[in-house]
């Protein structure tokens, strides 16, 4: 089947009007009374006028071209050095007889600043093309200028180079530069290749492309999953196409003036006019290894600036017309002149400006737009799910801040995020984000804490518990008590986690969690080794994050580590006014009372206590049962330093939500920091008087540090 070519389209346009002219042509010859020559003659004769006109065109050869250029009167108002100037419109009608024959590829590369790149890659592109092949390179205002790399031996010799010298360029812009570039080509194909882009000598051969009679259908370029490692990954900018398609859908979008999205927008473009991708050969192309400050420095930013740069542009874009239909009024045009005889050299100067993308955006669609940028970032490159991003307190500009400043390249084989959805009673959650916050330290891992994942503790929907009712996130895991070694910090509270089934399941809807593997703290032991060697970077994949599901605690942190933890919690300032409230507890006894105590026993405890009277400050009593925490203190009168729901009052009205567990994690804190003693009765629960001893290590370890 013969496909319809945007080259095949134009000609047949031509062919009608040919036809058009022929039949003209007769009926004049007619009317002038010739008409008895006989009419097949005619016709023959007609016929073979257009393809005479082909013939003497294409037999005109470059010198005669210049001649022709020339001739051209001057135009004084450019400022340019003495020579022919031909403005936009002049070039664009003499171009396609730059070079004789029609080369069957055109390789087009532009450069700012890169002339050693340059010298190390030239070579390889010489090799890799056909004698009748031509090479297009814009020097895009390199100071000094590219054309002195003809001085490289056999530089000269080369016809099939064309070197064009762009002056006045502050700027990198790729989008123009190599826009410019395919001005210059006349090849049936056009290979866009950067100036760090080695190539083999078999590329071409490796990467054939239909011939114009069967229809073009092709293009290649490099698909990220393919690239092997990641220097490879900075190939793709690297595209091969029919020149025809390029021109078809009016090359690079020219409104992207900053870093970013020029090739993939080019690459969406091509595939909706039809063009099939194909990957590159990786075995015959090859990226010249250097560092990043080199490959950014044309944009004076840092590496991950730049990707933000890219997203704007990709979202962006979204918002203006398409190129296609908004190209004529929104490219760059230029005056040109040739520099040689052989039209080997040009200088060309831009005649008008264009505005770029960000320009082009009000002040809060510009806003929208950055928060797109920031999102896709953070899911993209970080691989936070999109309902992390929702339900993240702090904003996405301080995240993504916070994320690239301590992990300046991005996750590598040891990083990556670990995600706790606490479930249980406080005391349970307490133990459990002590232990994440253990493992996030130590591992330097940045922490996401959801502590009502499911909102079950909200009276209200919507409005469930975080970790920021209870502590500061921003100060969770700091050396502030002395505890933990100096380092790495970053914990940030989630209002929920949306994940509630198995990650296997959630990424069908999220790509992101199928970049995480999950661990249940119920049912744990057979896979303690394998949490161990993921987070400590031992196993070969690419899941980077880590989701534990804690409904207690793993066990696998020490003790010290887990005191250290805890005394790294800042209470919140809602925490903090719920502890002030229970009065000076420092010194006094704490009394814990677990559940099955009768009123006898009850009692009892009430008349131990008073016994000691004379040796207590006070009793700080609290438990798992109201009726019999309310009855003893009520038996030990004022020896009880905080009365029955006192700690209620001190909640704002307005804010029930969760307040009896704010309440309880208060009692807990403050009976395990200033408490002296601590007495338990009844069957007080096991993760109680593990946490008391824990926030009893820490006390002791904090006066130790203010003894030193």
């Amino acid at each position: 089947m013969i496909i319809n070519t945007p080259a095949r389209i134009a000609w047949a346009g031509r062919w009608k009007w040919a036809q058009r002219a022929i039949g003209d042509v007769r009926v004049w010859w007619h009317r002038v009374g010739l008409g008895q020559i006989r009419q097949q003659h005619v016709t023959v004769a007609l016929l073979a006028i257009p393809f005479l006109i082909f013939l003497l065109l294409n037999s005109v050869g470059p010198a005669s071209h210049l001649q022709k250029i020339q001739q051209l009167p001057l135009k004084q108002d450019v400022n340019v050095p003495v020579g022919v100037v031909l403005s936009e419109s002049e070039f664009q009608r003499t171009r396609t007889i730059l070079r004789y024959p029609t080369p069957k590829v055109s390789l087009v590369a532009a450069c700012k600043d890169r002339s050693a790149f340059l010298m190390k890659t030239l070579s390889t592109w010489q090799a890799a093309l056909g004698s009748t092949d031509e090479i297009i390179l814009v020097d895009w205002s390199t100071s000094p200028g590219l054309m002195k790399i003809n001085e490289i031996p056999g530089i000269r010799q080369d016809h099939r180079i064309k070197i064009i010298s762009v002056q006045g360029q502050k700027t990198w812009i790729l989008a123009q530069a190599f826009n410019l570039a395919a001005k210059f080509a006349i090849g049936e194909s056009l290979l866009k290749v950067d100036c760090d882009t080695l190539l083999g000598a078999e590329f071409i051969a490796r990467h054939p492309m239909p011939s114009r009679a069967v229809g073009y259908s092709i293009y290649y370029h490099l698909n990220w999953a393919d690239a092997r490692n990641e220097n490879e990954r900075h190939l793709n900018g690297v595209v091969f196409l029919p020149r025809t398609y390029f021109e078809a859908v009016r090359g690079y979008d020219e409104r992207l003036v900053t870093y970013g999205w020029d090739d993939s927008d080019l690459y969406d473009r091509l595939e909706r006019v039809g063009l099939r991708s194909r990957p590159l050969n990786l075995n015959f192309i090859r990226h010249l290894e250097h560092d990043d400050i080199s490959r950014s420095a044309n944009q004076g930013s840092h590496v991950w600036n730049l990707m933000f740069q890219t997203q704007i542009n990709r979202v962006g874009l979204q918002t203006l017309p398409p190129w296609e239909t908004s190209w004529m009024n929104n490219s760059i045009e230029y005056v040109y002149r040739a520099e040689d005889h052989e039209a080997s050299q040009w200088t060309v100067v831009a005649s008008n400006q264009v505005s770029g993308l960000i320009d082009r955006i009000d002040a809060a669609k510009y806003v929208e737009v950055a928060n797109r940028a920031r999102d896709a970032i953070l899911h993209d490159q970080f691989d936070l799910p999109w309902e992390v991003l929702r339900e993240i307190e702090v904003s996405n500009e301080e995240l993504l801040d916070t994320l690239t400043r301590e992990f300046p390249h991005g996750w590598t084989s040891k990083d990556g995020p670990i995600f706790a959805a606490l479930y249980g009673s406080p005391e349970t959650k307490l133990l459990a984000l002590a232990e994440a916050v253990s493992l996030s330290h130590k591992y330097k891992r940045p922490l996401f804490v959801a502590w009502d994942p499911e909102g079950t503790q909200s009276k209200r929907k919507g409005t469930a518990l975080r970790l920021s009712d209870f502590f500061n996130p921003a100060m969770t895991g700091t050396n502030s008590s002395g505890l933990l070694p100096p380092g790495y910090h970053s914990v940030f509270s989630l209002a929920r986690w949306g994940c509630e089934r198995s990650v296997t399941i959630c990424v069908a809807w999220d790509s992101a969690y199928g970049k995480m593997e999950e661990y249940d703290s119920e049912g744990f032991s057979r896979l303690r080794s394998n949490l161990l060697d993921r987070l400590a970077g031992n196993v070969a994949d690419q899941r980077h994050g880590v989701l534990l599901r804690l409904k207690g605690v793993f066990g696998i942190v020490s003790g010290e580590e887990l005191a250290a933890s805890l005394g790294s919690l800042v209470p919140s300032l809602r925490l903090s006014k719920v502890m002030d409230s229970f009065g000076n507890v420092r010194g006094s006894m704490g009394m814990y009372l677990g559940r099955g105590l009768s009123y006898k026993a009850q009692h009892a405890v009430a008349t131990r206590l008073l016994a000691q009277a004379r040796y207590l400050s006070g009793v700080f009593i609290i438990g798992d049962d109201e009726d019999a925490v309310h009855n003893v203190r009520e038996m030990v009168g004022s020896m009880s330093i905080r009365r029955a729901n006192e700690s209620l009052l001190m909640v704002n009205p307005t804010e029930v939500r969760g307040a009896a567990v704010i309440t309880r994690v208060a009692e807990l804190y403050v009976m395990g920091l200033f408490c002296t003693g601590i007495l338990h009765d009844g069957k007080s629960p096991s993760e109680v008087v593990t946490l008391v001893t824990a926030l009893k290590s820490v006390k002791r370890a904090v006066l130790l540090e203010t003894d030193s």
